[in-house]
């Protein structure tokens, strides 16, 4: 909820109040054993002040008339969403540049230092961009740590890659971000395209993606969403 504070700002500030969907999110729970067996979870965030609603399969096919037989479902009213975060992301571009950010389209290999401070950034396509004096903020994900390492950081990071697949036309709307507990994937209607995103495991920068589990998440969601129609569809991993 607080978070959500703070975007509210950042998005009227970007002319995208209109945009966001503030239509809270949903969990989903096909069995009596995995609801039970997320009672300590549940609990946890409402006593960090989550806004929980606990909902019967009607109630759950009232919010989202797609979603199949279950046993319960989870409200959170507090949540917000929105259609495409590709056009938030630009429209943050466009407001830090009237505010006298430059951006650079390169991808930094190291870190140049010299004195001991960071001196110049090393693009893969051969420049050499000098930091003069400048602060430094690595904020590279999973590789930020040989970044990091660049300036004398040692850092425990590892990557944790997770797998998406965009269905298209697939002949249901969602509300909402959908939270399908027992298939451990959320769904989420984004230009008209079904998203799918979750499955997320430890292997590295190097490891080719295993397909298997982005497509194991197709299968899950034609499951969860019975009118779901899924012939065409594109997957990645980040």
């Amino acid at each position: 909820w607080y978070a959500l504070m703070e975007y509210e700002r950042l998005f009227a500030d970007v002319g995208l109040g209109d945009d966001v969907r503030r239509t809270g999110a949903l969990m989903l729970y096909h069995t009596k054993a995995s609801f039970e067996g997320a009672e300590p979870a549940i609990q946890l965030r409402r006593r960090r002040g989550a806004n929980i609603e606990v909902l019967g399969e009607r109630e759950v096919l009232a919010m989202e008339p797609a979603s199949g037989p279950l046993h319960r479902g989870l409200y959170f009213p507090d949540y917000a969403s929105v259609d495409s975060p590709q056009l938030l992301c630009q429209r943050l571009a466009d407001r830090a540049s009237t505010l006298g950010a430059v951006f650079h389209g390169a991808e930094v290999r190291s870190i140049g230092v010299a004195g001991g401070r960071p001196a110049s950034l090393h693009c893969g396509d051969g420049r050499e961009l000098q930091l003069d004096g400048a602060a430094v903020i690595i904020a590279a994900g999973a590789h930020s740590k040989g970044l990091a390492a660049d300036v004398g950081c040692d850092i425990a990071l590892d990557t944790e890659r997770g797998y998406h697949v965009e269905i298209a036309n697939p002949n249901i709307t969602l509300g909402r971000p959908v939270l399908v507990s027992d298939g451990a994937f959320f769904a989420s209607t984004m230009q008209g395209r079904l998203r799918l995103a979750g499955t997320v495991e430890f292997a590295g920068l190097r490891r080719a993606p295993d397909w298997r589990r982005a497509d194991a998440m197709v299968e899950r969601a034609r499951s969860a969403f019975p009118d779901l129609r899924a012939t065409e569809w594109t997957r990645w991993m980040g």
